[in-house]
């Protein structure tokens, strides 16, 4: 997945869609190319982002990163809740979304997952304390955009903005900041960026800043959970690569090395020995 750091005035959301959600979720995982968010302002729910489980009722804000895999199971069928699906800044509109894609085939459309540049990153789920201003809001940016009005996509975005500052304003308010992300959160963000850049040269410290945390924090939490340093799982999910190639192709070390992150064939040697017992070579003939 993609990230950006942005400064908060850079926020320029653009709304693309805004709906009200039907009685049933969806229990099955799903992906989106863009930003949802959902606002529950009557009802009872439940959903899984990533490997993050919340329990939800009035007042809850959900807000699903581009790419992430999330399930919604709806415990109430008189729930009222509205959605919003938002870039957080202007992308232009060449090639429509399809919303019906759950394989995200145009990978060139999944949105980059936001931080700010203090290292905030939006919480999945938040439950708003001001429920009442925030149900105004939300109902508001919906009769905006189904009316259609003139100058409507500008109404909506001053909303949104609103919305964002409360939810940036509550977390800042309540609780120092890397407590409002899980430890699983932190560990399936690491994974995630270590599954999808190992073939290059990746650092601890640009890993936890994709996490919004500092190095330190980083690791720590990572071993706790995993048991390993996120480097040694960096290597060790680069060596179960490598080993993978060495099994089914005729490809040279050197060249397999260097297609799963290695800029030295000395060191892969070495570890992939530490890794299998036997050197690259060795484990070709096996």
């Amino acid at each position: 997945m993609r990230k950006i750091n942005i400064d908060s005035n850079e926020i320029n959301p653009f709304i693309r869609r805004a709906g009200l959600q039907g009685s049933t979720g969806w229990p099955y995982t799903r992906k989106l190319y863009d930003y949802e968010m959902l606002y529950f302002i009557k009802g009872k729910g439940k959903i899984e982002i990533a490997s993050e489980k919340s329990m939800l009722s009035s007042g809850s804000v959900l807000l699903i990163p581009p790419n992430t895999p999330s399930k919604l199971f709806i415990m109430d069928k008189n729930s009222y809740i509205i959605w919003v699906h938002f870039d957080f800044f202007y992308v232009s509109e060449e090639e429509e979304i399809d919303y019906y894609d759950m394989y995200l085939k145009q990978q060139h459309l999944i949105r980059p997952k936001v931080f700010l540049n203090n290292g905030f990153t939006f919480p999945y789920h938040i439950v708003i304390n001001d429920s009442e201003k925030m149900s105004s809001n939300f109902q508001e940016l919906l009769s905006c955009y189904q009316q259609h009005s003139l100058f409507w996509q500008l109404r909506c975005k001053s909303i949104l903005l609103e919305i964002i500052y409360s939810i940036i304003n509550q977390v800042y308010t309540e609780e120092s900041y890397p407590n409002v992300l899980s430890k699983e959160r932190i560990v399936y963000d690491i994974r995630q960026y270590i599954y999808q850049y190992y073939q290059h040269k990746l650092t601890l410290g640009e890993i936890a800043n994709y996490a919004g945390i500092s190095n330190n924090y980083a690791n720590r939490i990572f071993k706790e959970m995993t048991g390993e340093t996120i480097i040694q799982h960096l290597n060790n999910y680069r060596l179960k690569k490598a080993a993978r190639i060495i099994e089914n192709s005729n490809l040279t070390i050197e060249h397999i090395a260097e297609s799963v992150g290695f800029t030295n064939t000395y060191y892969f040697s070495r570890m992939m020995k530490k890794y299998t017992g036997k050197s690259p070579r060795q484990y070709r003939t096996k």
